[in-house]
């Protein structure tokens, strides 16, 4: 099967070109390794072309953010089209997917995040961490501490374990002093850490300015800007086809 290999801020995505033709699920799935999305193309009736988005896992992101900015990027600088518009049908639905001539961004309305619920989890020695369960896409487990980098990771696998039949898939620590940090165990796209952590300070009252703000996420720093409850990431991007 053809496929190019797009890194999203080191995060790899294969879109599958299927144009005109069937593909096998179960090839695709087969080609993928953890952490992988498949991004697949296919001919429609209503919509340019259809969209199909998995894991390895036989996974479907409920959000198609990261599906769309690796096929902003795939059609203009792989498939080199023009300043325009595609309409493109993703579970049922059409959205437009501009074609600029700015770089490739991905953009996130912290407002559309919500609670899924809280809950204090108490561990062996005592002590109680409280967590809450983030809807930001896929659902987020977030730990508001003082120091992310310096929470124990074991406890944050402990807290994903506890929120298992919340469906999520990650755990962050979140804190924030001279600059915003994060600590990660799951499965997250560093977007998608950063909106939970924003949205977590934002309801603990610690509010980010506007402008362009950075996040330190495993140790590694990401630049995103924000304006009101609008966040913006402009990813770095490879490409291998």
């Amino acid at each position: 099967m053809e496929k190019y290999q797009i890194l999203m801020d080191g995060y790899p995505v294969s879109v599958y070109p299927i144009m005109g033709a069937s593909y096998d699920r179960e090839d695709a799935l087969a080609e993928l390794v953890d952490g992988e999305l498949a991004v697949i193309l296919s001919p429609d009736g209503d919509a340019d072309c259809l969209v199909t988005s998995f894991d390895k896992n036989n996974i479907q992101p409920r959000e198609p953010t990261l599906s769309f900015a690796a096929l902003s990027f795939f059609f203009k600088a792989v498939r080199g089209y023009p300043k325009m518009t595609l309409d493109v049908k993703y579970e049922g639905r059409i959205h437009e997917l501009p074609l600029t001539d700015d770089n490739v961004k991905i953009s996130v309305n912290v407002g559309k995040s919500k609670i899924l619920c809280a809950k204090t989890v108490e561990f062996a020695d005592g002590t109680e961490i409280t967590a809450r369960a983030v809807n930001c896409g896929d659902a987020v487990i977030t730990a508001l501490c003082h120091d992310a980098e310096l929470f124990d990771e074991g406890r944050l696998r402990l807290l994903l374990y506890s929120f298992l039949d919340k469906g999520a898939r990650s755990t962050i620590a979140v804190s924030f002093m001279d600059k915003m940090r994060i600590k990660t165990v799951g499965k997250s796209f560093a977007y998608e850490a950063i909106t939970a952590g924003v949205f977590t300070l934002s309801i603990e009252g610690i509010g980010l300015p506007d402008g362009e703000c950075t996040c330190l996420v495993d140790g590694k720093e990401y630049v995103f800007y924000k304006d009101k409850g609008n966040l913006t990431f402009y990813p770095e991007i490879d490409c291998f086809g």
